[in-house]
């Protein structure tokens, strides 16, 4: 399963419109964790207490997972890789 994190302004929405039309219903979309807006030990524990749950969750159907959150809460999901879109990582 791919797991991409959209990071604010480094060209995620495009990234998102070409891995929806790839994976078109295996693709699971997570934008609820909100972490840019929520204080970092909240976001945290946040992920944290996903971290688990989604561990031995099965994902049916489902390839990839695209959205706002810490990579921490896939983290140990089986057979997963990730990815980010970088617009020019540089700057």
């Amino acid at each position: 399963m791919l797991i991409s994190l959209h990071l604010p302004k480094t060209a995620g929405s495009s990234f998102s419109a070409s891995i929806a039309r790839y994976y078109q219903d295996s693709l699971m979309y997570d934008y609820g964790d909100l972490p840019i807006n929520t204080p970092v030990f909240k976001r945290n524990v946040t992920a944290l207490k996903n971290c688990i749950p989604n561990a031995i969750k099965t994902y049916k159907n489902i390839e990839c997972i695209h959205g706002h959150f810490l990579p921490l809460k896939y983290l140990f999901c089986r057979n997963t890789k990730f990815v980010t879109w970088m617009r020019d990582p540089k700057d």
